[in-house]
């Protein structure tokens, strides 16, 4: 260890030339390596950036939440329930995500917001796979609903009931 503080130390001609062939050399086997592979190191990004997109099934890790707090609340109210209500959940964000659009209600869409990624992010946590079916029973998710506290009817907006299939 002595040697190699010293040689980072010595500042005499011989030992600095020898620093910069050591670096130049390790610079130039770094750019041959990534020129040797970068075919491989682009498709490992696509699919990376591709998995990362697919938000129905994997988590955003990036996703800002509209209200931080309802967002924790609500993950930690799902992280506590059972994997079958976690997929009646799924089921339920699944079905509302293909209108999401048609929202108008700014609380609404946060809470949608927050809440399907939520249900994402408890799946990850989980260690298992958001399904992407949309059939679920109407019964059991105001069951749900009512077990982590927010109730059939939480969010309407626009006379339009979001927990509705």
């Amino acid at each position: 260890m002595q040697k190699i503080t010293d040689f980072l130390r010595c500042e005499t001609g011989a030992v600095a030339v020898d620093g910069v062939v050591l670096i130049a050399g390790a610079t130039g086997l770094a750019m041959a390596a990534m020129a040797a592979y970068s075919d491989q190191l682009s498709l490992v990004s696509f699919n990376v950036g591709a998995g990362v997109q697919q938000r129905e099934t994997r988590p955003s890790y990036a996703y800002v939440p509209h209200d931080g707090l309802a967002y924790s609340a609500y993950t930690q109210m799902i992280l506590a329930l059972p994997t079958d209500d976690l997929g009646v959940l799924s089921a339920w964000a699944n079905s509302v995500r293909a209108t999401r659009d048609q929202m108008t209600d700014p609380a609404a869409i946060a809470f949608f917001d927050d809440f399907d990624n939520a249900i994402t992010i408890s799946h990850a946590r989980r260690y298992i796979s958001r399904d992407t079916g949309t059939e679920f029973s109407q019964d059991e998710f105001d069951r749900v609903a009512d077990a982590i506290g927010i109730g059939a009817g939480y969010y309407a907006g626009g006379g339009v009931n979001y927990y509705a299939d």
